[in-house]
């Protein structure tokens, strides 16, 4: 991602010097994104972060509940050689314009290859990338480590982790 987000998450005061240092040697161990090593660690909620994102980069946030509502249609007739190579899902298609989300909107070579394949214009939209995953579950069977760190957060948000372990919120 062109933005660096550690550096915008200090900035918003997200987070703090020491959880990016250690969210950033799990997200080397664990070969996974920083934004999703946060999350794991219980540091920032993750649609807390979906939303700065969004307000940041100037793309539309989509939650659970809209990607709970994706035509069959359009997932059927979505390539799923598109789906697995960028981990994304189709949203809507109106006319010629594909609504997509995406954990990246700024990933403008994921964005080309889709618009070349399927033929219309790419319209990002961002989201958690746990809901992704869900969503990449439900439609096309699909299940990967990226569930994961969500099974740790939620562990860790139920039995009251310390305060600096309390994902922060954005107001």
């Amino acid at each position: 991602m062109a933005l660096k987000l550690g550096e915008l998450l200090l900035k918003e005061k997200m987070v703090t010097p020491g959880q990016l240092e250690e969210a950033l040697k799990n997200q080397v161990v664990y070969g996974i994104r920083l934004g999703s090593s946060l999350v794991e660690m219980g540091y920032v909620d993750e649609d807390a972060l979906a939303q700065l994102l969004s307000r940041k980069l100037g793309v539309p946030c989509v939650g659970r509940k809209e990607l709970a509502a994706v035509p069959k249609e359009l997932i059927r007739d979505f390539p799923l050689v598109l789906v697995n190579a960028h981990h994304v899902v189709p949203l809507k298609l109106e006319g010629n314009r594909l609504s997509l989300v995406m954990t990246d909107p700024t990933d403008y070579k994921a964005i080309d290859d889709i618009g070349f394949v399927t033929g219309h214009v790419v319209l990002p939209h961002i989201a958690p990338d746990v809901q992704i995953s869900w969503a990449l579950n439900k439609y096309y069977r699909i299940s990967g480590g990226q569930l994961r760190y969500q099974t740790l957060a939620d562990k860790r948000r139920k039995t009251g982790a310390s305060d600096s372990l309390k994902p922060t919120t954005v107001t």
